[in-house]
């Protein structure tokens, strides 16, 4: 018995140190939870999961409150994520299917340490490189080769999104969506706090806004900060393991430091919110048969008359309505190209991302594509309707795709 409780407690450290759990504690100590509950023999109900580790209280009714069942079913996909990605270990944690209990697999040789010092071949570093990339604060240009022998994520950098932006020399502009940030001073010039005005986004936004606040020009300094979306670091995990497959320079930057002139001599890959997208904005909806609404979360069609309204950010909901958006479409260069994987929020932001590691899904894509009118040149973009729970994407289905005219996103420049 004691063996056994060693044995999960130190195949449950491996889990929560690698990540996979997400910032969010409630994981962990759901995991911790169960694995208390395995260890006494007993198994427990979803009333109490609510009452000990969500802290509902006696009038909780699963009928009516489905949190328990979403977490659990998220920590199921977690602990998969974790083996996939983690091999070096015999023991393998998961949870059954309508169960709230720990299965754990005995393994017939176990060196915790090895497991700890020596990851598996199979283990990929991005997610790590994405967290890096958020806790820079003040950005600056990451180059990096990425090489790798991974088949099957060598099979979608064929695929008709991936592989103009992927099969030649160029090198790959990675653009990140990002929100820049200033600082507000008090009385004595120190500053007293960060702010987040939604029509400043440059440091040139900020001199604008600086010059309309006269009364108060000397109370905002520009910190050359911003920040991103914690769903970004996510959605770069999965679309970077496509991109290290093949021998390609890859450059990071965040929108804010994007410029006009990049579109011309690199691919570029855009990740992150639709409300990050800074100067790509217009292009990408130029030719479009969708249009912003009055808001970030909302997408109109004028044509088809249709409304995509995300509701993710209204307070109390277990579950919401967000929106994945792709698209690909030459660049404004030679024989470049672009292409965008974005949400209005953290679900549709990460469904975009796993879209676009997904075989299923992408070959689902390029045949849909095929079906529309040729357009000479033409790109694609398409729409899905995400079911979110927790920043986490639980289902998603399409909703409106169609062919871009290039010759219409790029006029605009000149």
């Amino acid at each position: 018995m004691q063996a056994e409780r060693a044995t999960i407690r130190d195949e449950i450290d491996l889990i929560v140190d690698s990540g996979v759990l997400g910032r969010s504690p409630i994981y962990a100590r759901l995991l911790h939870y169960l694995a208390t509950a395995t260890s006494e023999r007993r198994v427990a109900s979803e009333v109490d999961i609510a009452t000990d580790v969500f802290g509902k209280g006696g009038d909780f009714d699963s009928n009516q409150d489905s949190s328990v069942r979403v977490y659990v079913h998220n920590l199921r996909q977690r602990l998969d994520r974790f083996y996939e990605q983690n091999t070096g270990s015999g023991n393998r944690i998961s949870i059954p299917k309508g169960e709230y209990r720990l299965h754990v697999g005995t393994p017939d040789s176990l060196d915790l340490e090895r497991v700890r010092k020596q990851p598996s071949k199979r283990t990929r570093p991005y997610l790590w490189l994405a967290v890096a990339i958020l806790a820079l604060g003040n950005f600056v240009l990451l180059g990096i080769i990425f090489t790798s022998d991974d088949s099957e994520k060598a099979r979608l950098a064929q695929t008709p999104l991936w592989q103009p932006i992927l099969q030649a020399d160029r090198p790959l502009l990675v653009v990140v969506g990002d929100y820049f940030i200033f600082g507000e001073l008090d009385s004595y010039g120190r500053v007293s706090r960060m702010v987040r005005e939604f029509n400043v986004n440059s440091p040139e936004d900020l001199s604008v806004f600086k010059d309309l606040q006269s009364s108060q020009t000397n109370q905002y300094m520009n910190l050359d900060l911003s920040y991103l979306p914690q769903s970004a670091a996510f959605a770069l995990n999965d679309v970077l393991s496509v991109v290290h497959t093949q021998s390609k320079q890859v450059n990071v930057i965040p929108a804010s430091k994007l410029r006009t002139s990049d579109l011309k001599s690199n691919d570029v890959l855009y990740v992150g919110y639709l409300s990050g997208l800074g100067i790509l904005e217009p292009y990408v909806f130029a030719a479009s048969q969708l249009q912003r609404g009055t808001t970030y979360d909302e997408l109109l069609n004028p044509d088809s008359g249709r409304i995509y309204l995300s509701n993710a950010g209204i307070p109390g909901r277990r579950t919401y309505q967000d929106f994945a958006f792709l698209a690909s479409f030459a660049g404004p260069g030679t024989d470049n190209h672009v292409l965008v994987a974005a949400g209005t929020r953290d679900a549709g932001l990460m469904f975009a991302a796993e879209a676009l590691s997904s075989e299923e899904t992408l070959h689902e894509l390029a045949n849909r594509k095929r079906r529309h009118p040729p357009v000479h040149n033409g790109g694609y973009e398409a729409l899905y309707r995400v079911v979110g729970s927790d920043r986490t994407s639980l289902d998603a289905n399409l909703v409106h795709d169609g062919t871009l005219d290039v010759k219409e996103i790029w006029a605009q420049q000149h």
